[in-house]
């Protein structure tokens, strides 16, 4: 519409009035501003994914590394200790490789199932991570500081899609009346 408005000659452009045009051509930028965001935003969402899940394979290799060797001085590690920081070690394997094939997925096909995954993995994320601080170590926060965000821009990122997929059907005459 308005592609054949602009082409018309000068009575059309008379006819449809200049707010017409006006209205027109402010409607464009935002379905433009709308795909940057998204991108942006995706852009951010990977980012901090991919930072958290380096963070989980570091604290799995670290783990690994250490697993029974930190007890009080004087003692000697047990099997059992040595058995439970394997199986915690592993655990941050799993959940760091997890968390690379719902990146993976989020990258190649960015649909809702991907953000619902992405999501429940960072929302597991965090909430392990959340514990390990009150239990362990307060280092651990750093895991829930790098989620809450991704959790955040996954919500504005679903939004900004959804509000653009509306726009989008609502514009083209597909609506249901």
């Amino acid at each position: 519409m308005v592609g054949s408005t602009l082409l018309a000659g000068p009575e059309t452009r008379r006819r449809c009035g200049p707010q017409h045009l006006v209205m027109a051509w402010a409607r464009r930028p935002r379905r433009l501003n709308a795909v940057a965001t998204s991108r942006w935003l995706r852009f951010a969402i990977v980012a901090f994914a991919f930072v958290q899940t380096v963070i989980w394979l570091f604290a799995g290799s670290i783990w690994w590394e250490f697993r029974g060797g930190l007890v009080w001085p004087g003692e000697e590690p047990s099997a059992s200790r040595i058995a439970s920081d394997s199986y915690v070690a592993i655990a941050f394997f799993v959940v760091a490789g997890l968390s690379v094939a719902v990146l993976l997925r989020f990258l190649v096909r960015p649909d809702r199932r991907s953000v619902f995954l992405l999501s429940a993995t960072q929302s597991i994320g965090a909430l392990a991570a959340f514990a390990f601080t009150l239990l362990i170590d307060t280092g651990w926060i750093l895991i829930t500081a790098l989620a809450v965000p991704t959790l955040a821009l996954l919500y504005l990122y679903e939004r900004s899609r959804s509000a653009h997929d509306h726009s989008a059907s609502a514009g083209n005459g597909s609506s249901i009346r």
